[in-house]
């Protein structure tokens, strides 16, 4: 029903409705804390680790601009209320900030100073003016973002004490990174240090306690300036980490390191770092909180793959199986040249992703099978490639806790259907039962089979393997649908007498056509002319 304002016998701050002898207040008659949460509501959710930060900021300082210049009472809500005008941002003109520091009170400040490359279309007041501008509020500096495109004067407050700093964010805006000179992470106190994220900037580590740290991460970090020792002094001064992000480090660890335990210590990546780094963390560093673990090899000279995944990585095993029984899922994806194991949403604190770049070998899922311990819910997903091994084939057909396979969209239509006919064909060690026995869904590609191929599969997997010994596991098929092929060539209609007779196989439960956003479809159901009912 459509409100309106009657101008006879409303007043002019209430509102009406047709038919209806109610009234209601409108937006000017709201209380003043309910108006301040909707104008917080209309701006943008600030994300300090954004790399958009600085422009996102800056919008909503605009969009608060504006909002004030709606009536004098809204004017007098933003202005009276400090939470409002508590970021500071180098690309803004100096007075913007200057009337940010005189309504923010006495509240904390979050400092953003972007200095993009040359030729950037965004003008930015010099470092000069801007310090300037902020000096006299550094006891209340809370936030520090900084951006860096070479070795500016903002960097040089990373070298003094700062009480109030909980967050600090430092990156390079270079492609390149290369910084001279180098800087210093912090000096005096930094007791009260939470969240440090270093990237693509050359720092010298400066010792001392980090007792309140809960995050770490460091991404391209210059090895020279930031040593093994130095790195782990800061990990076992921080009790109370519960983030351990290490993107491209390459420093070397000291011999006979200690172990650590951290009792707090929820989530773990390394990616691409020094092998003898990933081996120290995994080895030495004791995380019995930890529900989050993403690991990134490169392709590796001489790196013993098998060692490392049952050795080293012999601590984290039953981490890896707890959180694929709590989450009921985990997924093996068969491509040639890559090991991948993980968790479907890889977002998220809880879920595990291991990715080692150029190992395609049997042992990987003798090592899954040896962990999970037949247990279900795991899906393999076979990519191009992934059927061109045998052996690889023999160590996934037998395995108990595959109970999904998806077969990748790939432009090789040859591995789509080589991947149909493991799945019909019956176990070398146990003729009488297929590959995949206890298989119970099954996910196509939207292109590169036919409805013969899948028909041929079905009949072959319960028809001519006898399923001694075991009852047939019953399998679900999605179709995926997509209307065209890759060109906008229209897509051959997936044939519906072929569709029946899948069905009609026994031991296929339902074929279901899905679209790729819509994992529900619509069911395919065979039904008998007498009394009504499926099949």
């Amino acid at each position: 029903m459509e409100a309106k304002i009657t101008c006879s016998d409303v007043a002019p701050d209430q509102v009406t409705t047709p038919g209806c002898n109610t009234t209601f207040a409108s937006i000017s008659q709201l209380l003043i804390e309910l108006l301040a949460n909707i104008f917080q509501l209309s701006l943008h959710e600030v994300d300090f680790k954004s790399k958009s930060i600085s422009s996102t900021s800056r919008s909503n300082v605009k969009r608060l601009y504006c909002i004030r210049a709606v009536t004098k009472r809204w004017k007098g809500i933003i202005e009276g209320t400090p939470s409002f005008w508590t970021t500071v941002v180098s690309s803004l003109p100096l007075y913007v900030n200057e009337a940010s520091i005189l309504l923010s009170s006495n509240l904390p400040l979050s400092v953003i100073s972007y200095r993009p490359e040359p030729g950037n279309p965004v003008v930015h007041p010099s470092d000069a003016k801007f310090l300037k501008l902020i000096e006299h509020t550094r006891s209340r500096w809370s936030v520090m973002v900084l951006g860096l495109y070479d070795s500016t004067s903002m960097s040089e407050y990373l070298r003094a004490p700062l009480p109030l700093l909980h967050t600090i964010i430092v990156r390079s805006t270079r492609f390149i990174f290369s910084f001279e000179p180098e800087l210093k992470l912090l000096g005096g106190d930094r007791t009260n240090l939470r969240f440090v994220h270093i990237s693509g900037v050359s720092i010298l580590w400066s010792a001392g306690r980090f007792a309140q740290l809960k995050c770490l991460t460091l991404k391209n970090v210059a090895h020279d300036g930031l040593t093994g020792g130095e790195l782990l002094d800061t990990i076992s001064a921080s009790p109370g980490l519960q983030v351990l992000n290490l993107e491209g480090i390459k420093t070397e660890i000291p011999l006979h390191s200690p172990t650590i335990t951290l009792h707090h210590l929820r989530c773990i990546k390394l990616s691409f770092c020094a092998i003898h780094l990933v081996e120290y963390v995994l080895r030495q560093i004791r995380a019995p909180s930890c529900t989050r673990l993403c690991l990134t090899i490169g392709d590796e000279q001489g790196f013993d793959v098998p060692h490392f995944l049952k050795e080293t990585f012999k601590s984290f095993h039953g981490t890896l199986r707890t959180i694929h029984q709590r989450l009921g899922e985990s997924d093996l994806e068969l491509d040639f040249g890559k090991f991948m194991w993980h968790t479907p949403d890889q977002s998220k604190m809880e879920g595990f992703s291991i990715y080692i770049s150029g190992y395609f070998d049997p042992f990987s899922v003798r090592w899954v099978d040896s962990i999970l311990r037949g247990g279900p819910g795991l899906r393999i997903s076979f990519g191009d490639g992934g059927c061109d091994s045998e052996a690889m084939l023999r160590g996934v057909a037998p395995m108990q806790s595959v109970t999904k396979a998806r077969i990748k969209d790939s432009r090789r239509a040859t591995s789509i259907r080589a991947a149909l006919q493991f799945l019909g064909k019956p176990l070398q060690t146990s003729t009488s039962l297929p590959s995949l026995p206890y298989l119970q869904e099954l996910h196509l590609p939207p292109g590169g089979w036919d409805t013969r191929d899948v028909l041929e599969m079905v009949q072959s997997r319960f028809y001519a393997c006898q399923w001694k010994d075991m009852d047939r596991t019953p399998l679900t098929i999605d179709m995926q649908r997509r209307w065209y092929e890759r060109g906008y060539t229209p897509k051959k209609i997936p044939d519906l007498p072929t569709i029946v007779q899948i069905r009609k196989t026994n031991g296929v439960q339902c074929v279901k056509l899905v679209e790729e956003d819509d994992p529900v479809g619509m069911l395919a159901e065979v039904w008998k002319d007498e009394g009504s009912e499926p099949i």
